[in-house]
């Protein structure tokens, strides 16, 4: 990763599954992603050069900047660090910036739709508990936006044609990015303007620490939470089909269905802030805690789909070069 590298370099990684390579081509010994840290490198660059920005003069520039670059920092990161794993070179980085928005867009319409029905009950849940039940965690972002994001990862599936896992994983990352990208930069901007509809003129002193505060619990939990919930369906879609055409009988197979029971489990613990009298919103080491173990236990199943993925080429060649 800290080697230097060309240009040249980073524009071959880049052109990748513009023209697919066969079994015989893919070299399983070699796994080597560096530009995803470039890539993270510079956008942190941006974040910090934004965030001073805003410190300084407290300039709309410097929110707008700061909240844009630092939704992109891991998602994005995390997706290049994916593209790169990707040994199969089967998925170009047209498709995976293709999934990324149209899972961004389905995100954004997906929040509309769900705020509209629910903002009332989850006003009345809020003033008796004090926080999001497990059953309102379920039905306002567990399953809807866990259903959402599998048919994205389906479609993307469809019409990309990925033979193998890691093809499969990678997809589902980048259609994950887009869901968090989305929603971090909604969660920094709504920050703000609650400080301002608090303090007025006076908490734009406030207003920079808030959203460092927010970026930074949003992008250390970034690896476990949407981007790995899409690589884990898609992992479970990938299970399902093998090396084959995609099959609407996929969908109500044992594999995919397992892993969408796991997401939104996963999810729904993220978000519920009140379960069994314990109100998480009241202890930062209570939530912190929850938050992190659902991440942890996710990014795990990913890295275990990974390998899953990288044998499953090391036996493909295995059998083919045995015929």
């Amino acid at each position: 990763m800290f080697k230097h590298h060309t240009t040249k370099e980073a524009e071959e990684i880049f052109s990748w599954g513009v023209k697919r390579p066969t079994l015989e081509q893919i070299d399983v010994n070699v796994i080597h992603p560096w530009v995803f840290l470039r890539i993270f490198s510079c956008l942190f660059i941006a974040c910090a050069v934004f965030l001073f920005l805003f410190t300084m003069n407290s300039s709309q520039l410097g929110i707008g900047g700061f909240a844009f670059f630092s939704a992109l920092l891991m998602p994005f990161s995390i997706m290049v660090l994916f593209y790169e794993v990707n040994i199969t070179h089967e998925v170009s980085f047209y498709n995976m910036l293709k999934s990324l928005l149209i899972s961004g867009i389905l995100a954004g319409i997906i929040t509309l739709v769900i705020d509209s029905i629910t903002s009332q009950s989850q006003t009345f849940t809020n003033q008796v508990t004090g926080g999001m039940t497990a059953f309102d965690a379920f039905m306002q972002a567990g399953l809807p936006e866990e259903i959402a994001k599998s048919v994205v990862v389906i479609y993307m599936i469809i019409k990309i044609k990925p033979k193998y896992l890691l093809s499969g994983i990678a997809i589902g990352i980048a259609v994950g990015a887009g869901f968090a990208i989305l929603e971090t930069s909604g969660y920094i901007t709504n920050q703000a303007l609650q400080v301002i509809a608090k303090y007025g003129s006076n908490g734009q002193a406030y207003m920079g620490m808030v959203e460092f505060q927010t970026a930074l619990v949003r992008g250390l939990s970034a690896f476990g939470g949407h981007v790995s919930w899409a690589a884990i369906e898609a992992g479970g879609i990938m299970l399902a089909k093998k090396q084959r055409e995609f099959n609407i009988s996929d969908i109500f197979s044992y594999s995919f269905f397992i892993a969408i029971l796991t997401t939104i489990i996963l999810h729904t613990a993220w978000d519920t802030s009140y379960f069994a009298g314990i109100s998480f919103d009241n202890s930062e080491t209570l939530s912190n805690f929850k938050m992190y173990g659902c991440a942890f236990i996710a990014f795990g199943i990913v890295l275990y789909l990974t390998k899953k993925g990288i044998i499953e080429l090391v036996d493909l060649k295995k059998d083919n070069s045995k015929d």
